[in-house]
């Protein structure tokens, strides 16, 4: 048992390089009542031995850990690990102008779209996002102009099926500059490419709303609060349809619908 224990984070470590294509570095692993407990974890953007910068790292990570259903149960639907919990976990999140993210493999399936998933739910505690997307639609008579953010203090949860689509949501506080609150849910299907998005704001710099609207109106400054959702983007249209409820002061709530087919 000591020798399995002592050996045991560098065989989860080559494991999980092996299954994500990706450098994967553990530090100290410890087996305790039914859990796994794994210190400084982190996942590399590029792939396996070529140098590049965390995709993702996390101070601890905790795992179920259930040797019958790891070793023996052959059901597809059943993730080898049920629940992980991560805290302090630190993500790296980008979009290159051709739609490509820096973590879209993670979640590509088998051509059937059915495949056992490592893990069933995990939880974040206090987590990280920085956000670089120069892929970020906007308005035709604009020039695409890349978008970054950052988001602090973030808890929620993730959800991965066995045909590896995903559904999450999330809270967190974002710059200041640029918003206040945030409260995310969304789901992505795999198989369709389809992605659902909806993102309530406190406290919204509307003039980041500006890359939405065509070139001879401009928002030049303001403050709102609102919802922004995403309805779909599927992977062989560039058509994105959005909508927008916002409230600005002590107006009523104004809404926008509108569509942008990326030609």
């Amino acid at each position: 048992y000591r020798m399995t224990q002592a050996n045991m984070g560098l065989i989860l470590q080559a494991e999980a390089t092996k299954s994500l294509h990706r450098d994967v570095s553990l530090g100290r692993v410890v087996f305790a009542n039914g859990h796994v407990y794994i210190e400084d974890v982190r996942i590399s953007e590029g792939p396996p031995n070529v140098k590049s910068n965390d995709l993702l790292s996390a101070s601890q990570v905790v795992l179920d850990f259930d040797v019958r259903r790891l070793l023996f149960s052959d059901r597809k639907d059943l993730p080898y690990f049920g629940k992980i919990d991560v805290f302090n976990p630190e993500a790296n999140l980008k979009r290159s102008g051709d739609g490509k993210w820096n973590f879209g493999d993670l979640f590509r399936g088998s051509k059937d779209g059915q495949g056992r998933p490592a893990v069933g739910t995990i939880n974040i505690y206090n987590g990280s996002l920085n956000y670089a997307d120069t892929g970020l639609p906007g308005h035709n008579s604009r020039e695409k102009r890349p978008f970054s953010a950052e988001i602090r203090q973030i808890e929620g949860h993730i959800h991965l099926d066995s045909d590896r689509s995903v559904t999450w949501e999330a809270n967190g506080e974002g710059d200041p500059k640029v918003v206040g609150s945030l409260h995310v849910l969304g789901t992505y299907e795999s198989v369709t490419s389809r992605l659902y998005l909806k993102t309530d704001a406190e406290k919204l710099n509307l003039t980041a709303l500006n890359r939405f609207l065509p070139k001879d109106q401009e928002i030049v400054s303001g403050w709102g609060t609102g919802r922004i959702s995403i309805l779909d983007i599927l992977k062989k249209s560039k058509t994105v349809r959005f909508h927008s409820n916002t409230a600005i002061g002590r107006k009523r709530p104004s809404s926008l619908i509108f569509q942008n087919n990326g030609s």
